[in-house]
């Protein structure tokens, strides 16, 4: 995660979308700040307004990140702020607050919810967003009533007409064939519960985050399949966003990489990728072959 430069990186990608005029709803998977600092939600909602006054919808759902326990619950996060060689702790959020903070990104206009879960119609479509946040010790995800709360709403969707898109914040699909095995808890809680749902009520894709990883998986049952989109976050070495387009049904999936210019960031996209250890081992093995003295300096840094 990019921490010293994400301002700069969100900031041109928030202004990508304010000038794609497609563009006309928003929507955020959660892990919305890095561990619940107060100041950067007041910053980050600041942007959210900016893109509801420049015409945009925006659906907001929280995530672990998003808040802390401050010293009352098993969340193990600090709220910091970084200095060249420290960190200082700074105001937290509590997670009785984010509904406060971000009701008015989505939540406010839901015609259902069910804790900070909701749903709500958009021309014609059922937009479903599952709040699937926890300690990391447990899993997350919805427990009985939330489940009953959700088949409800699917049934009704069902009985209307209206085309289901879902969003979470933990994978419904394992990313990649190791990772449940190695991280059961990373997964949406009762992950087999809700894609058995899912599946028997015909919703075809849901989108997701977490993992960091731009990966679109799928299963099948019975002639009917179920796409979980995940989306890399904006602010890692490689940072993308998906667009959708809808269209009587069916979704367009493409992908929107990093802005080449990034104010306030000389080598843009290319000098992120390149600040992060990512970029740096690959410069490191390049420099080894061609540049044994510049080598010696780069190894200094490791």
């Amino acid at each position: 995660m990019c921490i010293r430069d994400r301002p700069e990186i969100i900031d041109a990608f928030f202004k990508l979308i304010e000038e794609d005029k497609e563009t006309d709803i928003v929507v955020l998977v959660g892990d919305l700040v890095n561990v619940g600092e107060k100041i950067c939600h007041e910053e980050f909602t600041e942007r959210l307004r900016r893109l509801q006054k420049n015409g945009k919808r925006v659906l907001a759902l929280t995530a672990t990140h998003d808040y802390n326990g401050c010293g009352e619950d098993e969340n193990e996060f600090v709220a910091v702020s970084y200095a060249e060689d420290s960190t200082h702790r700074v105001p937290c959020t509590k997670r009785c607050e984010l509904d406060e903070i971000y009701r008015p990104f989505g939540r406010g206009d839901a015609d259902s919810e069910y804790d900070m879960s909701y749903s709500i119609n958009i021309d014609g479509y059922r937009f479903i967003l599952l709040n699937d946040d926890g300690n990391g010790h447990t899993d997350c995800g919805l427990d009985d009533k939330g489940n009953e709360w959700l088949e409800n709403e699917l049934i009704r969707a069902k009985e209307n007409n209206e085309t289901v898109i879902l969003f979470t914040h933990h994978p419904v699909i394992t990313p990649y064939p190791l990772y449940e095995a190695a991280a059961p808890t990373e997964m949406y809680g009762r992950h087999p519960i809700l894609k058995e749902m899912l599946l028997k009520y015909g919703v075809k894709i849901v989108f997701t985050g977490h993992v960091h990883t731009h990966v679109i998986r799928r299963i099948t049952d019975g002639g009917k399949e179920l796409y979980d989109v995940g989306t890399s976050a904006t602010v890692s070495p490689l940072g993308k966003i998906r667009k959708v387009t809808l269209d009587n049904g069916y979704a367009e999936i493409t992908t929107v990489d990093m802005p080449e210019r990034i104010n306030g960031i000389p080598g843009g996209s290319k000098q992120v990728a390149e600040s992060c250890f990512g970029g740096y081992y690959r410069r490191l093995i390049d420099t080894a072959l061609k540049d044994y003295d510049a080598f010696i300096k780069l190894g200094h840094g490791l």
